[in-house]
């Protein structure tokens, strides 16, 4: 038995020994298993939550660069501000040392405190303080300074220095407001460019982020300043624009006017340098404030969103966003109409198939031309008559005249000039969504040569589409000396220390017609504002060219509900062209759709005020001189010979009442604007009338009978428009409501059109 006894406990010892062996060798292959798994398989992983651990990593956000106007006028900008973060770990930790971990006396602490100041919901704080295991929850992005100042005191007031923490952050400011909108775009919640020149030139702008990396010892608190590595921020480059925010004002300002007085959806505007394509002033009205970009301005918009509700609602206030957002002038296009009728004569000219006196041209009213089984005519209805000039046609704004132009011009040569001009290309500016260019939006050299009728309407702007980019950047060229540029809107691009990185010259794409061409065509456009039907965009001191258009919008062209685009493009000085305005008032609800009662006040209006903010002289004639604007003297206490010899200086006239030997008053009042026409009454040794009078209602009337309307009721009237021909201009406005009470004295500006709503219809 003992033999055997020794046996089994040696076999049993082997065994033993084998099984444990094994079950060591099990142990440590899954043991090197799970090393393999977390330092070669999962090493990245593993390494990043090491690293979570043991180091505090905090982002610094580099300042965004400014985007300049062409004079170094800051249109946006980045303030600093801070962003409010909790470390939920280090306030779990502060609740296990204060052994409150089960209350979350903390946590509720910082959620009631930081909501109270923030506005952000106290379960919202709350829920960040429970992610224990993250160093680094955001609260609030970009506070300003006063906020944080509040946010600094609670936390010294609770001692929760490390639990809340501020970090330096920036923030996008706009100081124009909504100058310039739809050029510059917005910044989204995380400072990222969207639209316009902060989209596009979003890598420029943006700069290189920094970070501060900070080891954390086994309590999860900062390590000395010795363990911390610190890389800077490297703040974004500037963008200089060639728009002058001036210049944009005044657009605005008119694109505003134009917009209300005609009823219309929108209106659209650009004024151009003709000699360089430089944008000064881009616009389209409703437009935006990026400082809240999701604010819609517009009440007339507001109203009818107020009608809507649920799915609906959302989606007509996402899609009104959509278009104020967006920039009409690059990425719409539309029929230009007769606006186009300057290239078709460009290119005549050019081509020698005609000349400015040429009288070979008929126009018979509305059955003028026959082209197979289509008639077209003319907007006149009677017609222009036989043996009219190529000037007359132009001035007259003729549909027969441009229809023989075609024919003569022919498919092959007028698709030449179509594309020397740029329209079946985009032009390439820096700004996003650029449309126009696709072959799907004109005819072709083929399909014009075969379909006969789609080469006579193309001579008037009908049957294609382009953007109002394309076209002002063409009629410049026209203007300019024939030279087709590359339309720009960045100047420069500015780094973080001052220094120019890079400019941008004007690029001349290529002569598209000769000098002597532009020379004619500038003198056949500057009749069509001082004798054609362009009269409204008349400017006192200046020759202004240009041309109307109005077309309807295709998609309604079938229907009894038609809809229109009236627009107007104008340049000046038509004698040495420097600028040109382009004005598109669209889906007008006022009974006229004439581009020249409707665009072309207001492109002489933005032409007035850009060539004189510009410092271009102008040349009145004797009769302009006079009706100039005067700001009227203080006579008070003069003498009559003073009185004399300073009415002299200002080439005013007056009338005296009474016979003191001092003056005691005057009318109109000290300061009020008026003609030097007006005649001023001087009273010596007695007062002008105390009573109020009401101020009449003068629109639809001429300026003769406004005159002697207002001089009998003691108030002066300030004109302004076109009022060289008197007898054909209506007043369509005035600033003083009809049946106000004012003082004696009192000026009423009146604004004065040549009633044309009849007029180039096409």
């Amino acid at each position: 038995m003992d033999r055997w006894r020794g046996l089994n406990t040696t076999s049993v010892f082997k065994r033993t020994t084998f099984v444990m062996v094994v079950l060591g060798f099990l142990a440590f292959a899954v043991l090197i298993g799970k090393l393999f798994q977390v330092q070669v398989i999962a090493y990245e992983e593993y390494q990043q939550k090491a690293v979570s651990q043991q180091t505090r990593n905090e982002i610094l956000t580099p300042s965004r660069g400014t985007i300049y106007d062409r004079n170094g006028n800051a249109m946006a900008l980045s303030a600093t501000v801070e962003t409010i973060c909790i470390s939920p770990h280090d306030i779990q930790e502060m609740e296990k040392k204060n052994d409150t971990e089960e209350t979350h006396e903390t946590a509720k602490l910082v959620a009631s405190g930081l909501s109270a100041l923030l506005d952000v919901s106290y379960d919202t704080i709350y829920e960040k303080t429970q992610k224990t295991g993250s160093y680094y929850e955001y609260v609030k992005k970009r506070v300003e300074s006063d906020v944080a100042d509040q946010v600094r005191l609670f936390i010294q007031e609770n001692k929760l220095s490390g639990e809340i923490f501020l970090v330096e952050d920036t923030k996008r400011y706009y100081p124009y407001g909504s100058t310039g909108s739809q050029i510059l775009g917005f910044v989204g919640t995380d400072n990222t460019g969207l639209y316009g020149i902060e989209y596009t030139y979003e890598e420029t702008l943006q700069g290189t982020p920094g970070r501060i990396i900070a080891a954390k010892n086994a309590k999860g608190t900062d390590m000395p300043f010795e363990y911390e590595q610190y890389y800077d921020a490297e703040d974004g480059d500037s963008v200089v624009l060639t728009i002058d925010s001036v210049v944009q004002g005044y657009l605005e300002k008119a694109l505003e006017s134009a917009k209300e007085n005609a009823g219309a959806s929108s209106a659209v505007g650009i004024v151009m340098d003709v000699n360089s394509a430089e944008i000064l002033g881009m616009a389209s009205e409703p437009n935006f404030d990026p400082n809240e970009p999701l604010v819609i301005q517009d009440g007339d918009i507001n109203e009818g969103l107020s009608m809507l509700s649920g799915e609906e609602y959302d989606a007509a206030v996402s899609a009104v966003r959509q278009d104020m957002w967006g920039n009409a002038v690059v990425s719409d296009t539309y029929e230009p109409g007769s606006v186009f009728k300057i290239i078709t004569a460009a290119m005549a000219l050019e081509e020698s198939v005609t000349s400015l006196y040429d009288n070979s041209f008929n126009c018979f009213g509305a059955k003028s031309v026959t082209i197979y089984d289509r008639t077209i005519g003319c907007w006149h209805d009677t017609g222009h008559g036989p043996n009219q000039t190529f000037i007359e046609g132009v001035m007259n704004s003729c549909n027969p005249v441009f229809i023989d132009l075609g024919q003569r011009l022919g498919g092959s040569t007028f698709f030449k000039y179509f594309q020397a001009f740029g329209f079946t290309q985009k032009t390439g500016i820096t700004l996003p969504g650029e449309g126009g260019g696709s072959s799907a939006l004109y005819h072709d050299e083929s399909y014009l040569n075969s379909i006969p009728i789609s080469l006579a309407t193309s001579t008037f702007g009908q049957t294609f589409n382009i953007t109002p980019l394309q076209m002002i950047t063409a009629v410049s060229a026209c203007v300019n000396g024939g030279t087709l540029y590359e339309p720009h809107i960045v100047k420069q691009i500015v780094g973080a220390d001052g220094t120019v990185k890079e400019s941008f010259d004007p690029v001349a794409v290529r002569q598209v017609i000769t000098e002597k061409t532009s020379e004619d065509l500038c003198f056949a456009l500057e009749k069509v504002v001082s004798e054609g039907t362009g009269s409204n965009a008349y400017v006192k001191g200046f020759k202004v060219g240009g041309k109307t258009g109005t077309t309807v919008i295709t998609s309604t062209n079938e229907t009894d509900n038609k809809q229109y685009i009236s627009s107007f493009l104008a340049f000046a000085p038509a004698d040495d062209p420097e600028i040109a305005v382009l004005i598109l008032v669209k889906q007008p609800t006022s009974e006229t759709h004439s581009g020249n009662m409707l665009a072309a006040p207001y492109a002489a209006e933005v032409i007035e005020n850009t060539l004189n903010y510009l410092g271009v002289s102008p040349e009145y004639t004797e009769e302009e001189f006079l009706s100039l604007d005067v700001t009227t003297p203080d006579f008070t206490g003069m003498t009559m010979e003073e009185v004399e010899l300073k009415a002299q200086e200002m080439s005013l006239s007056y009338r005296v009442v009474g016979d003191g030997d001092f003056v005691t008053d005057q009318m109109p009042v000290i300061g009020a604007v008026v003609p030097r026409s007006a005649e001023m009454v001087i009273y010596m040794g007695g007062n002008k009338p105390s009573h109020q009078v009401g101020v009449p209602n003068i629109t639809g009337m001429t300026l003769g009978g406004i005159r002697r309307l207002l001089k009998d009721s003691n108030l002066y009237i300030r004109a302004v428009g076109n009022t060289s021909e008197e007898s054909l201009v209506l007043s369509s406005g005035q600033d003083i409501e009809p049946q106000t009470f004012v003082e004696a004295g009192t000026v009423v500006t009146v604004t004065f059109i040549r009633d044309t709503s009849n007029e180039d219809i096409e």
